[in-house]
């Protein structure tokens, strides 16, 4: 029931994206992926693009998986989600690197929740079909007279990146643009249970 109101509420949303960055301890942790204190990436694959269409959405593209499976790499299946795609296209347009930039993408990050351990994915194929997580995301906002309010917003997980040369480890999430309070995520949860 949770997921059908995330899905809902992102479905009514405009085109909201969000790239969020952290400069986590990210360390190599073998060719399958890198692991820092406080996370670690698998799923490894590099993406060239080689240019940026002025529409700042479209562009050209060629992915590489880490993986040596000859069969992940010429399948259409594994394509990247065409939301990720586009914001890469609109964030390498932004910072003037439309003729060309790499990026290292990853389709999973596990890391502690609450002293748990937890596993995101952002897939294109992964046991049987596609896998994109859900997250309830939360963002700190000021108020007209300055005051912090705390919202969370239900988000669809699109993948982890990190621009060649660039420190920042990336989320790009498909976010709604209404917050959904706890409170009435779990008054609905009840209601419909």
């Amino acid at each position: 029931m949770i997921f059908e109101i995330a899905k809902e509420k992102v479905r009514q949303a405009d085109e909201q994206y969000e790239i969020i960055g952290s400069s986590l301890d990210v360390r190599a942790g073998g060719s399958s992926g890198e692991e820092g204190e406080n996370c670690a990436l698998f799923g490894r694959y590099e993406l060239q693009v080689t240019h940026v269409n002025d529409d700042g959405e479209t562009g050209v593209s060629v992915i590489k998986w880490s993986s040596d499976n000859k069969t992940k790499q010429k399948s259409n299946k594994y394509e990247l989600h065409p939301d990720l795609l586009r914001i890469i296209f609109w964030e390498s347009k932004r910072r003037n690197l439309d003729n060309g930039c790499t990026i290292i993408g990853f389709t999973e990050m596990s890391t502690s929740c609450d002293d748990m351990k937890c596993t995101f994915c952002a897939h294109p194929w992964y046991q049987g079909g596609p896998w994109y997580d859900w997250a309830y995301v939360q963002y700190l906002e000021d108020d007209s007279v300055g005051n912090d309010i705390i919202q969370y917003f239900p988000s669809l997980i699109l993948g982890f990146i990190q621009f060649v040369g660039d420190e920042e480890y990336h989320a790009v999430i498909r976010t709604s643009t209404r917050n959904l309070p706890w409170e009435i995520r779990t008054r609905q949860q009840t209601i419909h249970s």
